[in-house]
């Protein structure tokens, strides 16, 4: 080829074979194709002030996790889409959970979500419109994860973001809701804790 420029060489075409070894190394999407095989269902989103009737509406034997969550915070945004696709893995839809384990070995590991023991309801509510849910239960980090069974709260943590915590805690959560035993009235935060059904980590 008589070239004196780069512009005039023609342009450089790979094999199919090496498009998808580029592919693989590279994790390239094609484009028009996700690597979900369906779409994530965005989650519901409530309003501060429609929490309150939400709890009260809510199904028997139903456990209604509410996420709060706020959209400046970037472990926020972060751990919507992993909701989004353990809700979505919840309501019977195949593709398995994104899976962000706490624990290094466990995240590069095949790994099977267990089976929920009952029915589940994933809800975001944004904290920046009030601080009514931080000032009720007394916290200040988000993301934090409100469980409500039977209208009444039995599990509050702040480390459900991870996709094993979030199955194990929620699991928990529905046997203690089966068995009535649920959060105090009043209860509140009071500084970090470690309680099977009240975690606060200040490190997370």
């Amino acid at each position: 080829l008589a070239a004196t420029t780069f512009a005039e060489l023609p342009p450089l075409v790979h094999s199919r074979a090496q498009q998808r070894a580029m592919q693989q190394i590279y994790k390239i999407v094609q484009p028009g194709k996700s690597k979900y095989k369906s779409k994530r269902r965005k989650l519901t989103q409530l309003p501060m002030k429609e929490v309150d009737a939400a709890v009260d509406a809510l199904e028997k034997g139903v456990l209604l996790v509410l996420a709060c969550i706020a959209d400046w915070n970037p472990l926020c945004r972060k751990v919507v889409p992993l909701l989004e696709s353990i809700n979505q893995h919840i309501q019977s839809v195949h593709d398995p959970p994104l899976n962000n384990n706490a624990n290094d070995s466990a995240k590069h590991a095949a790994w099977t979500p267990p089976k929920i023991p009952g029915k589940v309801k994933v809800m975001t509510v944004d904290m920046s419109e009030s601080q009514l849910l931080q000032n009720r239960f007394n916290f200040r980090c988000c993301p934090m994860f409100l469980c409500f069974w039977d209208h009444k709260l039995v599990h509050a943590s702040n480390t459900m973001r991870y996709t094993d915590e979030f199955y194990k805690q929620a699991i928990s959560a529905i046997e203690s809701g089966q068995k009535g035993q649920f959060l105090p009235k009043d209860f509140k935060f009071h500084g970090v804790t470690n309680h099977p059904h009240a975690i606060l980590d200040r490190a997370m």
